[in-house]
């Protein structure tokens, strides 16, 4: 995979690239076309907050130690993708937005300000990492933040409901990550 690829997926398009960048999500993703939903996962600035080196850099592990050094999760900045989502999507959409608590209250202020209805969900990871220091809690869990503006239906797949927790447990453990 590199920067700037753009895969047709039947009439869906995945591209692995900046969602902040301007010209990445208007014009090589979008093509300038509109969505009916938004699902992203940006960055969530670990790599540059003060707390990560306590925690990670004495950890030792090498993925943290990655995290702690790596260009694309540094200087993040939220507002970008924020300010240009509203742009591509439909007036009747959704978005959902994967999140860390340190800009969760960012991105729920933002959902507020141009949603009709928005909320939260929770995906409980049944395989997090420890809290190798013990100095804090184990974050099995990732924020979901999630709007929806215009006419929106869900489609639950429970029935007449479905909860806001997702518990998702690891499958094949040849895959990477547990959304694969």
């Amino acid at each position: 995979t590199e920067r700037g690829q753009v895969w047709e997926v039947g009439r869906h398009r995945l591209m692995c690239g900046d969602c902040t960048d301007e010209d990445n999500l208007l014009g090589s993703l979008m093509g300038g076309q509109q969505a009916q939903a938004l699902i992203s996962d940006p960055p969530y600035g670990y790599g540059d907050r003060g707390w990560s080196g306590d925690i990670y850099q004495r950890a030792g592990l090498l993925a943290h130690q990655e995290l702690i050094n790596s260009e694309w999760d540094k200087d993040v900045n939220i507002t970008n993708l924020l300010t240009l989502v509203p742009s591509v999507l439909l007036p009747d959409c959704s978005a959902y937005i994967f999140t860390s608590h340190m800009l969760f209250g960012e991105v729920q202020s933002w959902l507020c300000g141009w949603t009709d209805f928005n909320g939260y969900c929770v995906w409980h990871k049944t395989n997090p990492t420890p809290s190798l220091h013990h100095r804090h809690w184990t974050f099995a869990a990732e924020l979901v933040a999630y709007g929806v503006r215009g006419k929106h239906k869900f489609y639950y797949d429970q029935g007449t409901h479905t909860p806001n927790v997702w518990a998702i447990p690891k499958g094949d453990p040849s895959v990477a990550h547990p959304t694969q």
